[in-house]
């Protein structure tokens, strides 16, 4: 085990630092994490949107970790970590990117299974303001494989959902349909343009997707 004062007394002299031996002997995840402490020891504190002043510190410190998740990306022969290290490198020496890659096309949309589309619906919950909330919706999927049926639940700002064959309750809402609908669905059409089937509250619905907020994906991964 590595001594946790690796950095004492180094936050202003990042060339004597404890990283620097660690990243010599070849313990690059040592190094990574001691930079990464040092990275964000060293960002001064300022509001949120407000532009960081840079110290000389800090853009060394930057830099130094740059270089080690660079040497990890290189040497590793899993895909993903690969990925993330050499991502991480990026976004330390250039900033966060601004390129994104469309995950609401069509086409995507349709290759997702009917759970993999709820799931994408209850991740992107605004969960402090659907706390109060509490609805039930049922989807019963006419080109399911068994007839499915779902049940759709918000509760303490939550979004769950199972497979039903007999529920033992009524949902305030039951919705029959094809994925293709439920597709339109989500895509903000209504019940009624689509011709699907409706028992209950139709408003229900709306007011589940009213919920649904759209996340920033210009976020940092390892700056603060």
């Amino acid at each position: 085990m590595r001594p946790a004062g690796a950095l004492r007394g180094h936050r202003g002299d990042l060339p004597g630092a404890g990283p620097r031996p660690a990243e010599e002997e070849g313990d690059l995840r040592f190094a990574a994490t001691l930079l990464n402490h040092l990275v964000f020891a060293t960002a001064p504190e300022v509001p949120v949107g407000e532009e960081r002043p840079a110290s000389a510190v800090h853009e060394e410190a930057k830099e130094a970790l740059a270089s080690v998740y660079e040497r990890l990306g290189h040497g590793s022969e899993n895909g993903p970590w690969r990925n993330f290290y050499l991502t991480s490198a990026q976004e330390l020496r250039e900033g966060i990117s601004g390129e994104m890659v469309d995950m609401t096309n069509p086409e995507m949309a349709a290759a997702l299974t009917v759970p993999m589309l709820i799931d994408s619906v209850a991740v992107a919950i605004d969960g402090p303001r659907a706390r109060d909330d509490d609805l039930t919706v049922d989807l019963v999927l006419t080109d399911d494989p068994v007839g499915g049926r779902r049940r759709l639940t918000l509760h303490n700002g939550a979004l769950t959902h199972r497979a039903v064959a007999e529920p033992r309750t009524p949902a305030g809402l039951t919705l029959t349909l094809s994925k293709q609908q439920l597709l339109g669905l989500l895509a903000g059409k209504g019940p009624g343009e689509l011709g699907v089937g409706v028992k209950g509250d139709p408003a229900l619905f709306a007011r589940l997707l009213s919920y649904v907020t759209k996340p920033d994906p210009l976020f940092p991964i390892v700056t603060p």
